[in-house]
C-alpha cells in the first residue's frame, strides 16, 4: 500500500490507543474499506471491536484472521472473548492444546475451570501459574 495508507493505519490506531474509540472505529472501517484483506489493520479492529463490547463481531474477525494465519496470539484472543461472554466450557476447548506455560492461558483456563467447577483442573493451573510467577499473590487466592 501506499504512505497515505500506512499514514492513515497510524491515525486509526493512535486514536484507538488514546480512548477515541468511535473516530478510530470510522477509520477502521475506512481502511477496510480500501484494503479488506488487510490482516493487520483487521485485528486492530477486531481488539476494537473488545474494547466496545462487540465481543461477536470481533469473535468472527478473530476466528477469520485464526484461519488464515494460525497465530497462538489470535487463538488466546478467541479463548478471552469466550471468557468475557462467560462461555467457559467453549474457552476450554479454544485452549485445550496449549502448553502449561502460558500465563495467559493458565489465567483463562483456571477461570474457566472454576466456573465449570472442574476443581481439580483449576486446582492444576494455579498451581503452574505459582510455580510461573511466585510473587502473584492472587494465584494463591
Amino acid at each position: 500500500m501506499d504512505k497515505s495508507y500506512s499514514k492513515l493505519v497510524d491515525i486509526a490506531y493512535n486514536m484507538h490507543i488514546s480512548g477515541k474509540l468511535d473516530e478510530a472505529f470510522d477509520v477502521y472501517n475506512k481502511l477496510l474499506s480500501i484494503n479488506p484483506n488487510d490482516l493487520n489493520v483487521k485485528n486492530l479492529y477486531a481488539q476494537l471491536n473488545v474494547a466496545k463490547k462487540n465481543y461477536d463481531i470481533a469473535l468472527d474477525i478473530f476466528n477469520e484472521i485464526y484461519e488464515k494465519t494460525k497465530l497462538q496470539d489470535i487463538k488466546i484472543n478467541i479463548a478471552q472473548i469466550y471468557l468475557m461472554k462467560k462461555m467457559y466450557k467453549r474457552a476450554i476447548d479454544v485452549l485445550k492444546d496449549f502448553p502449561e506455560n502460558n500465563k495467559t492461558v493458565l489465567n483463562i483456563l483456571s477461570v474457566s475451570y472454576m466456573n465449570q467447577k472442574e476443581y481439580d483442573k483449576a486446582k492444576a493451573c494455579y498451581k503452574n501459574l505459582v510455580k510461573l510467577i511466585p510473587n502473584d499473590y492472587r494465584n494463591f487466592y
